[in-house]
């Protein structure tokens, strides 16, 4: 089976064809955009280069495409977190939510929405906490515009975080029962997650101003998610559009003392590849920059109840 996966980044838009087959993955197709596309004012820029450009890589596509999944930036869609448990009743599972929305978006009420809950480990103090994702629909129905040329439907959206967890439990099998946390860089954000043996424990979403602040911050989240929420992180990944290589040597020395290991999380570590030799240069620079795009196109390991 073919599986077409977009991450629509904030800086661009990335595609990736990968194909199933019972010895793993194979990437077939790889490539990305030079504009990004703005989904909640695409609908309005119809014109727009970067949409223009998008819909011409889309005819460009390998054949026999038959899943299509897509990834979403946090910035897109509301994740939040409350207290409760994955035993709660649905109907207050759906208060729980309307709630935030009303909270966050009072313009708005719970059927402009499409949501579902993760249920999240207990940190040290052992409180059950759920993770509740919130998309707005108009997101889908730009993203169903923009896709007009390839006329496939779309199979799932997730955002980038948890796509990330499910490529990395593919790639670094050997770690993936470990305590794990997940820093990505990306334009002004920095997108924060822990699992521990293959669930999800932690998230969190911070805004940066300048990247001299970027390690400070990943130092605080570092400090805090040990000491309220696992006793110890056994590995530390990077990733994202924005990390560079300074990031990540500072993030070395400042971390190294705590965690046995830090590094760039590859996207591709495990997979095979069909791909031309420029394309395979383009992947050993990028692969930091795929989990999202990547982990779309594997079955999801942590559990999620669906809101209708």
């Amino acid at each position: 089976m073919r599986i077409l996966s977009l991450f629509f980044s904030a800086d661009r838009n990335y595609i990736a064809v990968v194909e199933e087959s019972k010895k793993g993955l194979k990437l077939i197709h790889v490539n990305s955009t030079e504009n990004g596309i703005d989904l909640f004012s695409a609908k309005d820029e119809l014109l727009n280069k970067g949409i223009d450009e998008f819909q011409n890589l889309l005819k460009s596509l390998p054949e026999k495409i038959e899943q299509l999944v897509i990834t979403l930036p946090a910035e897109h869609v509301l994740v939040s977190k409350f207290p409760g448990n994955e035993n709660i009743a649905m109907n207050d599972l759906r208060k729980l939510v309307d709630l935030e929305i009303k909270q966050n978006f009072p313009q708005f009420n719970y059927n402009d929405f499409t949501s579902s809950v993760i249920p999240l480990l207990p940190g040290i103090d052992k409180k059950q906490m759920l993770m509740g994702i919130i998309i707005p629909k108009e997101i889908y129905a730009v993203c169903k515009r923009l896709l007009e040329p390839i006329n496939l439907p779309i199979k799932n959206v997730e955002i980038s975080q948890l796509n990330t967890h499910s490529a990395f439990i593919y790639n670094y099998p050997e770690s993936s029962d470990k305590s794990v946390a997940f820093f990505g860089i990306k334009k002004r954000f920095i997108d924060i997650s822990v699992i521990k043996g293959k669930k999800p424990l932690y998230y969190n979403l911070v805004s940066y101003k300048d990247d001299e602040t970027i390690c400070d911050i990943c130092h605080s989240e570092f400090t805090r998610i040990v000491s309220e929420y696992v006793e110890k992180l056994d590995l530390v990944y990077f990733f994202g559009y924005s990390l560079t290589k300074e990031i990540l040597d500072k993030a070395k020395q400042e971390l190294s003392t705590s965690v046995e290991y830090i590094g760039r999380l590859n996207a591709f570590r495990m997979m095979t590849a069909g791909i031309s030799e420029r394309e395979r240069y383009y992947c050993s620079r990028t692969a930091h920059i795929y989990p999202p795009c990547i982990g779309a196109c594997i079955q999801p390991f942590h559990r999620r109840i669906k809101l209708v």
